[in-house]
């Protein structure tokens, strides 16, 4: 697929549509089922019956052809496959996932590697600003779950990952100096008690804060590699 048939965003916050949307694509017997969620860790959140409809059309439309699904996010291989689960886990990932394997077709999450992304965000941003991102990523994933953890516990694990990953020597990731950098950039403190939504320090489409820069830079690093994956 052609990278420049990708929108900018300047395009994309254009455009009015609700969340979740779909959409198909066909040329020559070949099919791209769409499906833009919105993260959600609910079960009874009415978007998975949406995704049930436009599953059995795309089953229906590729029968007895090459299959295979690209979910967003890193998804594991190993997902426990009862669909309640893999949601209170995984999200909506997650149930896509346990869709695929139902039906016997294999799924892969197409995100680059870390060290590429990171490669390439350092040369317009900050280690801060970077691990700031990723950070206000999972804080927000955090404000969606059903069956909160402690925080210190959930955020600790996603803190080593990043440690081990980033292989910053010289970077402290610590929650202490996550929440220092957030007070630095984002100019309050980091109040995850008294906050139901980071989304506004996290979208890519509206630009509040330095990690809001990043988020639009790592979706477009994410976003060309998984078209030339397509």
């Amino acid at each position: 697929m052609k990278k420049e048939l990708l929108m900018s965003f300047e395009q994309y916050t254009k455009l009015k549509f609700e969340i979740p949307y779909y959409f198909r694509l066909e040329k020559d017997n070949q099919y791209i089922f769409y499906f833009g969620a919105h993260h959600s860790f609910d079960i009874s959140d009415k978007q998975f019956k949406f995704i049930d409809v436009e599953w059995q059309d795309f089953l229906k439309a590729t029968r007895d052809t090459s299959r295979i699904v690209f979910i967003e996010g890193n998804m594991p291989q190993n997902i426990d496959c009862s669909k309640e689960k893999g949601v209170l886990e995984m999200s909506e990932g997650g149930y896509v996932a346990c869709l695929a394997k139902e039906a016997g077709i294999d799924y892969l999450s197409p995100e680059p590697p870390v060290q590429d992304e990171i490669k390439k965000l350092l040369e317009n941003f900050t280690k801060e600003e970077i691990e700031l991102y990723y950070f206000l990523r999972v804080a927000h994933q955090y404000t969606l779950l059903q069956d909160k953890p402690k925080f210190e516990e959930y955020i600790g694990r996603f803190l080593e990952r990043d440690k081990k990953d980033l292989k910053w020597e010289d970077f402290d990731f610590s929650l202490d100096n996550l929440k220092r950098i957030y007070r630095k950039i984002i100019g309050k403190d980091f109040d995850i008690e008294n906050t139901k939504d980071f989304s506004p320090e996290v979208r890519p489409d509206k630009i509040r804060h330095k990690s809001n820069e990043v988020a639009r830079e790592s979706g477009m690093i994410r976003d060309f590699y998984i078209v030339d994956k397509i």
